[in-house]
């Protein structure tokens, strides 16, 4: 198996939640000052907070790893990406999938079988 380096991906732009860090939506105002999104989901700066959430548990840092890929040998294959997508369940090879509809000359769309 060959490694596709971090460089090569491209992860999809996170939305801001303010263009200023001391915005209505900052990650210091209180949650309620936060606008809900449209369709009644999170807000850009709930998401972000989530997604660093799921971050911390997955990778042990804040930062999202969208480049991580490992066998942590716990019998679940390569693990890889920012929320732990596994080889053995499937799970990676949908993501992939996904980004190669998405980015059709991506490095991860040889491994599609």
């Amino acid at each position: 198996m060959s490694i596709v380096r971090r460089e090569q991906l491209s992860p999809p732009p996170l939305p801001s939640a303010s263009s200023s860090p001391s915005g209505p939506c900052s990650h210091r105002a209180p949650a309620a000052r936060c606008p809900p999104a449209a369709g009644g989901g999170l807000t850009a700066e709930q998401r972000r907070r989530a997604d660093q959430l799921v971050s911390v548990f997955e990778n042990n840092t804040t930062e999202i790893q969208y480049g991580y890929a490992k066998n942590i040998r716990d019998g679940t294959g390569v693990t890889a990406g920012r929320a732990g997508f596994t080889t053995s369940g499937g799970d990676a090879l949908k993501v992939i999938e996904a980004y190669t509809v998405r980015s059709p000359d991506n490095p991860l769309s040889r491994f599609i079988p």
